[in-house]
């Protein structure tokens, strides 16, 4: 297909020809004046979102490093034997 250029032709015929848009969209940024070119300045208020969004995923963490801690604590108290003899049962002598 490439060596009858096929695709060539088929772009060619069923691609829209976007120069005639960015041409005008060019005109139009050209006509716009701009108004200042340094960058907005970012206040505390702005970012008071992410710092939310912080907070939560600690007090997420810490609550789930308690539970696997407490869970740790527990499966630790069921696994220990709840009595311990003095003598061994093996040792009848």
């Amino acid at each position: 297909m490439l060596d009858f250029a096929l695709l060539n032709m088929w772009t060619k015929l069923y691609e829209p020809d976007v120069r005639q848009c960015l041409d005008k969209a060019d005109k139009i940024m050209h006509l716009k004046p701009s108004r200042n070119n340094n960058p907005p300045q970012l206040f505390l208020k702005d970012l008071i979102g992410a710092f939310v969004v912080l907070l939560v995923g600690f007090f997420v963490a810490f609550i789930v490093f308690a539970a696997e801690k407490i869970n740790f604590f527990f499966c630790e108290m069921a696994r220990r034997p709840r009595y311990i003899t003095k003598y061994p049962l093996n040792d009848l002598e």
